[in-house]
């Protein structure tokens, strides 16, 4: 019986210890990537993924766009001019009619009924925009009447 009592043991034993192996293999197996090691050492790669925030960091110092138009208005009119059309009143309209000769040029469309007063609308609109009379003869300017 001693014999017996001893395998039993023995047994009983062996069982615990693959009891063991598994509880610490599984262990193992469900632990997080950032806790796991390499044998050389290094942890796996962690991809995360990006986080999307609203706010919105102006780079640009303060009234830069203002400031931007404002030099367009006062050192190259044709620029600004180019910027702020296709314009359309109620009796003249404004395109622009591409870039030649180094600046941008510009068609004005008249009504042919008041012809006088629409080519005076549009001057008084350019000063309203803040273009002199000095700038607008600098203007490459066709007229169209419709």
């Amino acid at each position: 019986m001693n014999k017996k009592k001893l395998l039993i043991i023995i047994a009983i034993g062996l069982v615990l210890l693959v009891i063991l192996i598994l509880v610490l293999s599984l262990k193992k197996a469900t632990e997080s990537p950032e806790s796991q090691k390499f044998t050389n050492g290094y942890q796996p790669l962690e991809i995360k993924k990006p986080t999307v925030t609203n706010a919105f960091i102006d780079t640009f110092p303060e009234k830069a766009a203002e400031k931007e138009k404002e030099f367009q208005r006062i050192n190259h009119p044709d620029v600004f001019l180019a910027n702020l059309s296709p314009y359309k009143a109620e009796n003249f309209s404004v395109k622009t009619g591409g870039f030649k000769n180094g600046h941008f040029s510009f068609t004005v469309i008249l009504n042919k009924d008041g012809q006088a007063l629409a080519k005076i609308n549009f001057f008084d609109w350019l000063r309203s925009k803040g273009l002199d009379d000095a700038q607008t003869a600098l203007l490459d300017i066709d007229y169209n009447y419709q």
